[in-house]
C-alpha cells in the first residue's frame, strides 16, 4: 500500500481463489501479491487485448478494458473489475485515497 507521502492511488484486495486466501495489491501500472493470482489477472488482460474486435469475447471483457486506448493497469476501476473477475470472493479492500477506498468498499458490499 501507499503511504501518505506517495503520489497516486493504490489498493489491496484480500479474498480467496480456489479455496485459498490471497492478496493482490495495485498501484498504477503494477500488480503484486499471490503469484498465481497475479499471473491469472495478467493472462485475463492478454485475452482482453487479443479479443479486440471479437463480437462475443470482446464484449464480455469490456468491463475490464473499457478504454482500449490505455492499459487497464493504469486504471484502478478496471483493475478492480479484473480482481472481481478472477477472485472467487473479496472479503476486504484497503485503498488510498479515501474516496477510492469508499467506492471500492461499496462495490465489494454490493457483490455480497
Amino acid at each position: 500500500m501507499s503511504t501518505a507521502h506517495d503520489a497516486g492511488p493504490a489498493f489491496s484486495v484480500y479474498g480467496s481463489r480456489n479455496g485459498s486466501p490471497v492478496a493482490v495489491s495495485w498501484s498504477p501500472g503494477s500488480l503484486r501479491g499471490d503469484p498465481p493470482t497475479v499471473g491469472l489477472m495478467l493472462a485475463e488482460l492478454e485475452i482482453a487485448s487479443a479479443s479486440r474486435g471479437d463480437p462475443i469475447c470482446g464484449s464480455s471483457l469490456d468491463a475490464i478494458v473499457p478504454d482500449r486506448r490505455r492499459s487497464p493497469l493504469h486504471d484502478p476501476h478496471a483493475t478492480y473489475s479484473l480482481a472481481e473477475r478472477v477472485l472467487d470472493s473479496i472479503r476486504d479492500v484497503e485503498a488510498q485515497p479515501a474516496d477510492l477506498a469508499a467506492e471500492l468498499q461499496r462495490r465489494r458490499q454490493a457483490r455480497q
